[in-house]
């Protein structure tokens, strides 16, 4: 396990080749002060948040032309904090 800093990095994606799954699971993002699902990159300086699309149920969507999940790019005011839980159902 990792140890966890007294904050959570202000950058990060799971595209990155030192991206770390113990850090980013207990990491929770925000878009304008509201918690973002399915996140996949994030950065606080540049507000920016990548995220699954996801549909009315909650379930990701998914672009049928190219068989790969729809990803959205939202700008705003980015804030991110240690999860209350751990990350347990992340």
């Amino acid at each position: 396990m990792s140890s966890l800093a007294s904050s959570p990095p202000s950058r990060l994606s799971v595209g990155d080749p030192d991206f770390d799954w113990e850090i980013a699971r207990r990491v929770e993002v925000l878009m304008d002060g509201v918690p973002q699902k399915y996140v996949v990159a994030y950065d606080v300086s540049a507000g920016v948040v990548e995220a699954y699309a996801s549909d009315s149920a909650g379930g990701i969507v998914i672009d049928l032309d190219f068989h790969m999940p729809v990803i959205l790019a939202l700008t705003g005011n980015v804030s991110v904090r240690w999860r209350d839980d751990g990350g347990q159902d992340a």
